[in-house]
């Protein structure tokens, strides 16, 4: 302490000069508590950094609540914190203020914010040395391309942010390279390689990979020919996962009797299922299915 007094006697020319050593000097305090999972001490300081100026002050508060880390959960004063950090240039920060905004999470939800302060943070992104927290942050850039919520609907640059974040580890991106490669949209087609990402995330237990995963060894691509009960394997554990993509798949398979005995019963559980994501190919399924069985039960009876 006595050397500290010292040093700030010797170079506080000015009261602002002062001003910025407390502000340092209560940041690294609170900083230091917060890795040492003294919060309440942490919070203390961290909040008189925030209101001090201090950037990182304000990230590690917008943690705080998000996490509740020695305070309640609220998502609000999260995004308060982060905001203040993101406006002052924080690239961390841009990124869960625009995470925020897909999400609406502590504040309306907002594709047009999300992807100005995704952008913002993706700027900033180190290319030499990406993160996992960046790799997150281009699943979602790509995300907004693929469905044109906040941007105009790119394919290609949805692809190209795909690959990123596959690159960085992300399964769910790793998920959606290989659905563009499958596909040929936003990209060359090429299902050998489409196989490979697709592995590396149904490897993660990422739902979409495991049900790409059963498509291409369903219709063959990449490296395998066409094999029924792997496919129905991947199917069944994406389903379990809740993908409407594999119910929908299984549905069909019980209905038709393909690779599966004909199940009534299972192909309706199925269908059921996968419209309970309200997407349109599988509600129309299982209205259609609904119907079908219908009319075959009023010709029974007749």
């Amino acid at each position: 302490f006595t050397h500290f007094f010292i040093f700030i006697t010797l170079f506080s020319l000015t009261g602002c000069q002062n001003e910025d050593n407390k502000e340092l000097t209560d940041e690294k305090a609170g900083i230091e508590y917060y890795k040492k999972g003294d919060y309440e001490k942490s919070l203390s300081f961290l909040k008189k950094a925030a209101d001090s100026g201090s950037i990182k002050a304000s990230r590690y508060l917008g943690k705080m609540y998000q996490y509740g880390k020695g305070v309640d959960k609220d998502y609000t004063l999260s995004f308060k914190w982060y905001l203040n950090a993101a406006e002052k240039g924080d690239k961390e920060s841009s990124g869960m203020v625009g995470a925020s905004y897909y999400f609406g999470q502590g504040i309306k939800q907002d594709y047009k914010e999300s992807f100005r302060w995704l952008l913002k943070a993706s700027e900033k992104i180190d290319e030499k040395k990406p993160t996992e927290r960046d790799g997150k942050l281009m699943f979602l850039m790509a995300n907004l391309y693929f469905t044109g919520k906040g941007t105009l609907q790119d394919f290609s640059e949805s692809a190209k942010w795909s690959r990123r974040a596959a690159e960085l580890g992300n399964a769910e991106s790793q998920a959606m390279l290989a659905f563009f490669l499958y596909s040929g949209q936003g990209i060359l087609q090429n299902r050998t390689e489409a196989r490979i990402w697709a592995a590396k995330s149904a490897e993660q237990g990422d739902s979409l990979g495991q049900v790409i995963m059963g498509i291409l060894y369903q219709y063959g691509g990449g490296t395998d020919e066409p094999d029924m009960n792997k496919a129905i394997d991947w199917y069944e554990k994406s389903a379990e996962n809740g993908n409407p993509i594999a119910q929908y798949q299984l549905a069909t398979l019980y209905e038709n009797g393909n690779g599966l005995p004909k199940d009534l019963q299972k192909a309706k559980y199925y269908y059921e299922q996968s419209a309970k994501s309200q997407s349109e190919i599988p509600v129309k399924a299982y209205l259609e299915f609904e119907a079908k069985q219908k009319r075959q039960n009023q010709i029974l009876r007749e």
